[in-house]
């Protein structure tokens, strides 16, 4: 089930959200959605690093 929240983002942000949109025949809702599970997998990435450099410093945590 989809929530909704509200943002806040510069205009210059939205103008180019929408022009990617447009192109792309997609919703604001979709790009920002896939953005952002694009950067949930990077940051998966980082936090896995992390986790191994914490292991090779002998870091439990």
């Amino acid at each position: 089930m989809k929530q909704a929240i509200n943002i806040r983002l510069e205009k210059d942000v939205v103008q180019t959200l929408d022009e990617y949109a447009q192109e792309l025949d997609r919703t604001r809702t979709s790009l920002v959605e896939k953005a952002i599970e694009l950067y949930f997998d990077k940051l998966d990435e980082m936090i896995a690093d992390k986790r191994i450099d914490n292991l090779k410093a002998g870091i439990n945590v």
